[in-house]
């Protein structure tokens, strides 16, 4: 049994009075360990999956479950990073990292050796009491991928976290969270609308149709890691996310 299955899951929206099929019978599998990359064209539903599977929305047909319990609301397991990190203004670095430990009741010693650990693993221990307006772009991104690995989750969910920076940092970003996978397992659900990081990221690749969207095609990525943009092996996987989508009109 898979780790989170998708059966038949649609989304409809209102759109000047008039219901709108958003999500169009989306079937997936995706099994413990796996990073699945999630592209398509813009407005497609990528996003709307993504937060069907954090359960902060609900199937308005089909079912989505995880370890084969229907998925009703949010839970540690399943844990979003956000395109631009939600991060608390008035909170130091540390404070943010430890504040759903703090919010769970985990004593200050615990909360600390656990957000040391992960502050070591996102290059952040020289930063630990600066405030989130003294960071750049991708120490925010950071501090919140930080803040999402010390609840222990066991699925990432992370929604274009990297569309804001520019590409160096991008990059770095791509091989840390890559460094990361191999060091802990998490499974990662990673939406994107770049073809190059979908192909670094991803095991698999869910190409998704336009609206109302359905998966186009999966993509298996054999190569092995760490991965990077400029890792020439990894152009024909690109070329054939962009023919996908250029069929798609994107």
């Amino acid at each position: 049994m898979a780790m989170l299955e998708s059966r038949g899951v649609a989304k409809y929206f209102t759109h000047k009075n008039r219901p709108m099929r958003a999500l169009d019978h989306i079937d997936l599998d995706i099994q413990d360990g796996e990073i699945v990359s999630l592209i398509g064209p813009s407005g497609c539903g990528k996003s709307t999956f993504l937060r069907l599977v954090a359960g902060l929305e609900t199937p308005d047909e089909g079912q989505i479950t995880f370890d084969g319990k229907p998925v009703s609301g949010t839970g540690p397991e399943r844990i979003m990073i956000f395109q631009e990190g939600a991060l608390f203004p008035w909170l130091n670095v540390r404070d943010n990292v430890e504040f759903g430990l703090r919010v769970a009741g985990v004593p200050a010693e615990e909360r600390s050796k656990s957000s040391d650990k992960y502050l070591e693993m996102m290059h952040l221990a020289d930063f630990t009491d600066s405030y989130i307006h003294q960071l750049s772009t991708g120490m925010k991104q950071r501090v919140a991928i930080a803040r999402a690995l010390v609840m222990e989750p066991r699925m990432l969910l992370m929604d274009e976290p990297f569309s804001a920076l520019d590409i160096p940092t991008r990059d770095r970003l791509l091989g840390e969270v890559q460094d990361i996978w191999m060091k802990t397992g998490k499974t990662i659900l990673f939406v994107t609308h770049n073809a190059v990081e979908a192909s670094v990221m991803g095991t698999r690749i869910a190409v998704f149709s336009k609206r109302p969207s359905r998966i186009r095609k999966i993509i298996e990525v054999g190569n092995g890691r760490p991965r990077t943009s400029d890792d020439h092996e990894l152009v024909p996987i690109q070329n054939e996310i962009r023919s996908e989508l250029c069929r798609e009109g994107v």
